[in-house]
């Protein structure tokens, strides 16, 4: 899928966008999260977001138009492949807005068919959104991409979901219909009882990628990523020991679920460089530290 997307973006001189590509493998800890949400009625084998790859592009125009570019080019699974939560908002209602296309692929290397692929495209404040709101969860074991968590952090993830919205000219949700002077109020009332831009920013402050490795050409990279100690390390594999990163990743995510340690976190992406990787993932540290600076720009 990213040869795909990549021979897309060529296809439409999409360079002069900034835009950056990554895959990765869904979290254990959200592939169960999602087959246990109420009223889902899923199986594993229904899902097909385990694999997926990101785009992430400055504007709604740049991400209606890559969109747009994907679905002529690689196979949709369905007539319902696209989803679009920037016009029609998620059905949890939690304020998460992008574009989403299934495709269905084949792998005869090793046997399979009609394997399935989730790729979203967002803008880059959408980007900063869902990242925070997924390092709110790590911090807070809400579970609010589940449809969990407390009223106080569905709301004010409304809420700056739709300030970010407006500033982008796009709609905002149909549960967030006040004027921005009483959102603003409102955010305010609930930072005083929940504190919640300052514990984003306690899990922002100082998280680096701690490695000396680089590399060229397509790699995978396990993040184990500690938000007590502010720090992420960072193990490289070539393609070729793609298993060996997946059973790194899983013991990781074993360990989170098991509880042994209730700040950390773990990812599984796949790159072409570094830097590639500091633009996708950059251990939350950027996107979190953008949506604070960019909700305070419109709080002002």
């Amino acid at each position: 899928m990213e040869r795909i997307i990549h021979d897309a973006l060529d296809g439409l001189g999409v360079g002069t966008l900034d835009a950056f590509v990554a895959s990765r493998i869904k979290r254990l800890e959200s592939i169960v999260g999602k087959l246990r949400r109420a009223g889902l009625c899923m199986k594993l084998n229904e899902m097909n977001d385990i694999a997926g790859c990101r785009i992430v592009v400055p504007t709604l125009d740049d991400v209606r138009l890559v969109a747009g570019r994907i679905s002529e080019v690689a196979p949709l699974k369905d007539a319902h492949s696209i989803k679009n939560y920037i016009d029609f908002p998620h059905p949890n209602n939690d304020g998460y807005r992008g574009i989403h296309l299934t495709t269905r692929h084949d792998a005869p290397s090793v046997d399979l068919r009609g394997l399935f692929c989730e790729t979203q495209v967002r803008t880059r404040l959408q980007h900063a959104w869902a990242t925070a709101l997924e390092t709110y969860d790590v911090a807070s074991r809400e579970g609010l991409k589940f449809g969990r968590g407390s009223e106080n952090a569905k709301r004010f993830f409304q809420i700056t979901s739709a300030l970010f919205a407006m500033a982008e000219g796009g709609s905002t949700t149909g549960v967030v219909t006040e004027p921005v002077e009483e959102l603003r109020r409102e955010l305010s009332e609930i930072e005083e009882q929940d504190h919640i831009q300052k514990r984003l920013q306690a899990c922002s402050g100082s998280v680096a990628i701690l490695s000396d490795e680089s590399f060229s050409g397509a790699a995978y990279c396990v993040l184990d990523i500690d938000f007590e100690l502010q720090c992420t390390s960072l193990y490289t594999f070539s393609e070729e020991d793609v298993f060996k990163a997946e059973r790194l990743y899983f013991e990781l995510e074993r360990k989170a679920l098991e509880g042994e340690s209730t700040l950390k976190d773990a990812l599984l992406v796949k790159v072409s460089s570094l830097k590639g990787l500091g633009d996708a993932y950059p251990n939350y540290l950027v996107n979190v530290r953008f949506f604070l600076e960019s909700l305070s720009r419109l709080l002002a």
